[in-house]
Formats: C-alpha cells, structure tokens, sequence
C-alpha cells in the first residue's frame, strides 16, 4: 500500500512539472489571433470548413486548434466541427470593448516580450537582458525603430497602470506642488490624472519622440494642452527647468543600476536647491525573501526584458545618496512607494494634508 501511494504521489508531482512547461496554450491563442478566428466565429462562420474559407487556413488544422481552445473554456463545440465563442472567448472578438485582443496579438509588444523568455536562460547564466539575446538589439532600440510597437507598448503600459496611477494622484500633498515634470511620461496617463484631478497644477511631459506623438493628442483630448507641455528629450540628458516636482514613475526599475545613477545624477542638477523629486517604485523585501507573487514575478520581468530588477528601499538610499539626494518621506501606495527626496539642506518632506484639512 505504502508503494502505491508513493507512486500516486510521484505520478501527480510529475503531472505537475509538466503542467508547468506547458507553452501549447499560449501559442495556441496566438495561432488563433493570428487568423483572426475569433472574429470570424463572433461574424459568424462557425463550421471549420467556413472558418478555413473565411481567414485562408486549414480546415484539418482550424479543428485540431478549436479543439484544444475548447479544453482551455475559449470556445465550445455544440457539433462536431461548428464552433462558438464562450463568454471567457468573447473576451477575444476584435470589437470587444475590452480590448484586451490589442496585447495577445502575436504583432503585439506583450506577445513580443514574451518571445523574449527563451532567452531567460542565457540571461540568467550571462547576467544579460534575455530580450536583447533573443531579439537582437535592446528593448528600446526597438520602441525607438518601430512605432507601431511603441504604441502597443504605452497601451500596455496604460492597461498596467490603471489601479495605481488613480493612488498616486491622492498619495502626495500636491496641493503644495507647482509645475510637476514627469520624467519618461509615456503616453501622458500620469499626468492626466494628476492635473485632472488637481486644477491648480500645470505639468511637462519628458520622453523620446515615439511617446510624445502619443501625449500630444491624449492631452489635447483631456483638455490639458494649455496647462501641459510634451518636450521630447531623454531623462540621460539635461532636463527641463522650471518644475518644483520632478517624478519618476516605474522608471528605475526598468534600468541596471548604473544607469540610473546617471539617471539621478540628472534629477540632482535639475532639482537644485529649491525642488523636489519623486520616484513611484515597488520595493523588494530587504531580507532577500521572495515577497508577493507580483512583486517577484515582476522583478524577473525586469530582469529578462531589460536586464535590470525591483530593488529594495535601502538600494534606493544608496542610489540616491550617490546622486547628492536625500530621503525625505516615504509613502505607501497601491502595492507601490512614493519616495520624496531633495537636496541636503533643500526643502522639508511636505504635509500630509492641505492646511485646514
């Protein structure tokens, strides 16, 4: 009996393993994105040999596919060879007001990071970013070449950014702040937040060419044009004058370390005396533990893609330090940290709470 049940219990530990090297459902989403079969069923060909017609494919294959999406609850097969979408599936059809399909389309930038995991292990043993061994060049070399994917990038970005960016627009007392300059500010999400919901505030936008044609028209359309200006430029260089906030938001953690120090070398020049700067970033767990399951999975990302990592709060210190910056208060946010910092002998950590409040 004691045989029996080891062997049952090495059976499901290595039914396990295998569930965990699966990489046919992913590539079978991306097969059936690729042909648009999705749409084709939600329009209404759902017998195998109009699907074929209908995106130019197999038959044969078309069946084979449907068929392993319907053991993943993506489509149903009422008869043999006619398929439909389930709800879960619908999740997939192109007019879908999600529009989760834009970021699982295999031209997408998450379906382009992805690819970029069969390069984990090189990057693991090389310390090199494993997007950079499986594509080529440098995931931003790539955002600078190609605008199609840059733009599939901010969207993403957008889409990663919708629990949080709300929490940073109430973590911080902005009622003190000025002029806020989002350094690396995307496609604008940040600072339409913040000057939607504080009228007082005016903002300028930094970021390569590929983003600002992006902030342009979405501040235009968030009636913020007059109170926010899209600079094109690069946080490596010289930054904007003028702001008495200056923010970092998720941007460290996409750099190795020694470029962020010429990153905070820059913010140091800009913020003198008299400003301030912000860094919204997670913080690994100062004792080396694993933390959550976003926070560790994420800091791999950051590994794999770019060769850099989530950092702990005393690894943020000591960069800073190393630019000529101090801490002045730290705040929890939505899973995340907003770290203020100023020069020595530059202003105090601001109030938590408007004067009258």
């Amino acid at each position: 009996m004691a045989d029996d049940a080891e062997r049952e219990a090495l059976s499901e530990q290595l039914e396990r393993l295998r569930s965990m090297l699966d990489l046919l459902t992913p590539w079978a989403m991306a097969a059936a994105l690729g042909l648009r079969l999705p749409q084709a069923i939600a329009d209404g060909a759902e017998c195998a040999d109009d699907l074929a017609r209908a995106v130019g494919a197999d038959a044969g294959g078309i069946t084979r596919l449907l068929r392993y999406l319907a053991l993943r609850g993506l489509v149903t097969e009422p008869e043999p060879r006619r398929f439909r979408l389930t709800r879960l599936g619908e999740l997939l059809r192109e007019d879908h007001p999600a529009d989760a399909v834009r970021h699982l389309r295999p031209d997408s930038a998450q379906w382009r990071i992805n690819l970029a995991w069969a390069g984990l292990p090189e990057a693991v043993r090389t310390g090199r970013a494993g997007y950079r061994i499986v594509h080529g060049r440098t995931f931003w070399a790539d955002i600078e070449a190609d605008p199609g994917f840059a733009e599939s990038f901010s969207s993403l970005v957008s889409m990663w950014s919708d629990g949080w960016i709300p929490a940073l627009a109430a973590a911080w007392p902005w009622h003190d702040a000025r002029h806020v300059v989002d350094l690396g500010g995307g496609a604008g999400d940040v600072l339409i937040s913040l000057l939607g919901t504080h009228p007082h505030l005016r903002g300028t936008l930094l970021d390569l060419p590929e983003a600002v044609g992006l902030a342009r028209p979405a501040l235009a359309a968030a009636g913020l044009s007059g109170r926010c200006a899209a600079v094109e430029g690069s946080f490596f260089d010289p930054l904007p004058e003028g702001g008495d906030v200056y923010l970092l938001a998720h941007c460290l953690h996409n750099w190795p370390d020694d470029a962020c120090a010429a990153i905070l070398r820059r913010c140091a020049e800009a913020v003198g005396d008299t400003a301030r700067l912000l860094l919204a970033e997670l913080f690994a767990p100062e004792d080396g533990g694993g933390g959550d399951a976003f926070g560790v999975s994420n800091d791999l990302t950051m590994f794999n893609v770019f060769g850099s990592g989530e950092r702990t709060e005393s690894r943020h210190r000591e960069l800073l330090a190393g630019a000529g910056l101090e801490v002045r208060s730290i705040t929890p946010f939505a899973g995340r940290h907003l770290i203020e910092c100023a020069a020595p002998g530059g202003p105090p950590a601001r109030s938590a709470a408007p004067p009258g409040r």
